[in-house]
């Protein structure tokens, strides 16, 4: 007969082996290991007091690891801040050593001026600049804000800074009790506005009338400007001189212009201005022909000094709006002669005034033609013979204002614009117009989201995020 789980001995045994099994189970893993607790049946209530301390050691590790990253801030700020403090001792001695002005020179004096300029932009530099992990250190952002349950309670607070950290941004509720001034910049470092002027100076000239027969001829230069102005021209009897081959000296050392004529046979003035019309700085014309005798003593003592017609042109309003204004003269065939044109074109800054190409136009016209335009004013001086001849150097006179209107700087200047997409350094040197200040500013304000504007000798900047 077959028996099925009887044989009892052999189940004792195979669930002795069993239990041995298991625990030799447990004790190879504790030895591979090293744990006597691997599961919670070993030991729950140790279990439950080692995660505990696994838990604080974790906190622990992060703790150290904070201590260490802010260690690393430290180093890394006191690195920048002994490299400022190195800077200050060095602009400390700089100051003391230009104090010295009986044993030191103005130049070095601006040596050191430049060197302490330089010693400050690598300060701002450093600021700017030093970082941990992409977080700016020494430029403020780092402040922190504190919040006033009871500011009805604050009295007599001043604003004079905001630096709001790390938030970036704050709403806030403000009521307005008195209304808010512009921040600008008031610089008395610029110069007065007055009103812009410049001189248009034409051709110099000179005339050649008395002579016995009548004759007269004007001389003029080549080019307008000075250089020809102040030219005594005058007659000069001389026998080695024939007829028909008189010549002109000019001496521009001397300021001279000296013609030389026949002593005993007369000559005549389409000769005398040939002979001027060889030389490249003058040009003659023949105003009235005749004869220049140089053994009469009326012809002979003829003379002129060259002397230009002008035209000062006045801004109507004082300030720097029409400083660099570019004034020029342009010849036009369409233009009539006893017509001329003043054209201002305020995006270009020029001033141009447009006389008939081969006609003559008075002096008298060409500024009644700017004065009528409501930005100016315009008076002549007639100096030469008052005309203005468009197929003569008159069409190259041009002049300029440059800084008349003033709003310029009186001194060197090194200015740091700091908004909230960032900063920028710029140095602008003596003589500098509040409107290249301007313009400077506005070329990257997109990077700084500051905008600049002027009035007169005012500097307004504002912030394009936020507004005035």
């Amino acid at each position: 007969m077959t028996r099925i789980n009887t044989n009892v001995g052999s189940l004792i045994a195979q669930n002795t082996l069993q239990r041995n099994n298991a625990n030799l189970a447990v004790a190879l893993k504790r030895l591979s290991t090293g744990l006597r607790i691997n599961e919670g049946r070993d030991d729950p209530a140790g279990l439950i007091a080692s995660e505990s301390i696994a838990s604080d050691l974790t906190a622990i590790d992060k703790a150290i690891g904070n201590s260490e990253r802010a260690n690393q801030i430290i180093a890394t700020a006191d690195s920048a801040l002994g490299q400022v403090s190195n800077l200050l001792n060095d602009i400390r001695g700089l100051v003391v050593e230009a104090a010295n002005t009986g044993a030191i020179s103005d130049d070095q004096i601006d040596a050191n001026q430049l060197q302490i300029d330089s010693s400050l932009e690598a300060i701002n530099r450093i600021s700017r600049s030093t970082s941990f992990q992409g977080r700016r250190l020494l430029d403020g952002s780092l402040d922190f804000s504190v919040d006033i349950s009871t500011a009805s309670t604050v009295k007599d607070l001043e604003v004079t800074q905001a630096n709001l950290g790390t938030a970036g941004r704050i709403a806030v509720d403000v009521d307005i009790t008195a209304a808010a001034t512009r921040a600008e910049v008031t610089n008395t470092g610029f110069s007065a506005a007055t009103q812009a002027t410049a001189t248009l100076r034409f051709a110099p000239e000179a005339t050649l009338s008395g002579f016995t027969s009548g004759a007269a001829l004007t001389i003029r230069g080549t080019k307008a400007g000075t250089d020809l102005e102040g030219i005594a021209v005058s007659f000069v009897a001389d026998s080695s001189t024939a007829v028909g081959a008189e010549k002109a000296v000019y001496d521009a050392d001397n300021k001279t212009l000296k013609i030389y004529i026949n002593d005993t046979t007369a000559t005549t003035a389409d000769n005398v201005a040939a002979a001027v019309n060889a030389l490249a700085e003058f040009e003659a014309t023949v105003d009235t022909a005749g004869d220049i005798d140089g053994s009469d003593a009326t012809d002979l003592g003829v003379s002129d000094t060259t002397d230009a017609d002008e035209i000062v042109i006045t801004a109507a309003t004082a300030g720097p709006d029409f400083n660099n204004l570019a004034i020029s003269v342009e010849v036009d065939s369409a233009v009539a002669a006893g017509s001329p044109q003043a054209i201002y074109d305020s995006d270009a800054n020029t001033l141009k005034l447009r006389i008939n190409d081969t006609g003559t136009t008075t002096l008298a016209d060409a500024a009644t033609a700017i004065d009528n335009l409501a930005q100016f004013t315009a008076t002549a001086n007639a100096n030469g013979d008052g005309n203005l001849l468009g197929t003569s150097a008159d069409a190259k006179a041009i002049a300029n204002t440059d800084t008349t209107g003033g709003g310029t700087l009186e001194d060197d200047l090194v200015l740091e614009i700091s908004g909230l997409a960032g900063v920028e350094v710029f140095n602008f040197e003596k003589g500098a117009s509040i409107n290249q200040v301007t313009d400077a500013i506005e070329l990257v304000s997109d990077a700084t989201g500051v905008t600049a504007s002027f009035s007169n000798t005012t500097l307004t900047l504002r912030s394009t995020d936020y507004g005035s």
